[in-house]
């Protein structure tokens, strides 16, 4: 919640299996707006209200959130190979959007794959490297602010991704979104 002239504006994003909207909606009492939905919601509040809010929604997290609440879950759709993966399929899965909380864009799992080219970080905190299956070599695209630690990926490791399409200069190509990584 940032505050200006004695009003904060505030936005959250929530974990599995606690609705925002819901938790905020009992805690109208202290917000001067609101609105959203069960993973993302935005509010404003009067100063004066801040720390009773803060307690309140506090208290309600806690009787409804167990540890397991809190451990970040990936939901994968499938395991493929990277030779699996054309423009043909992506396109088709692009026919499927918008993409969205009702509708996510499909993830897939690959295993077993090797680091063409070192990790070259971007701007802020995201990166891109080459990978490879052995047969089939992508690029892949990710961002440390999802607690992604690229810095120990060896031969052997495992990617969660979305594939999307790249097009530079007229030519396309296969790029993964990571959304999570691990070492075998």
């Amino acid at each position: 919640i940032s505050m200006k002239d004695n009003v904060g504006k505030g936005s959250g994003r929530s974990v599995r299996n606690f609705h925002l909207f819901d938790t905020l909606s009992k805690c109208g009492h202290l917000l001067e707006e609101f609105g959203g939905h069960e993973k993302a919601a935005g509010l404003s509040i009067i100063e004066k209200n801040v720390v009773d809010f803060k307690r309140f929604f506090n208290e309600m997290a806690h009787k409804s959130l167990t540890l397991e609440d809190l451990v970040p879950v990936v939901d994968i759709d499938m395991e493929v190979t990277l030779g699996a993966l054309s423009e043909k399929l992506i396109l088709e899965i692009e026919q499927c959007a918008p993409f969205g909380n009702a509708n996510p864009r499909p993830v897939f799992v690959s295993h077993g794959l090797q680091i063409k080219s070192k990790p070259k970080m971007l701007k802020g905190s995201s990166f891109k490297f080459w990978l490879t299956d052995g047969k089939t070599t992508c690029e892949a695209l990710g961002n440390n602010n999802n607690g992604l630690d690229i810095s120990h990926i060896d031969d052997g490791f495992s990617i969660v991704y979305s594939p999307s399409l790249h097009t530079w200069d007229g030519i396309s190509t296969i790029q993964l979104k990571v959304k999570d990584l691990r070492c075998c």
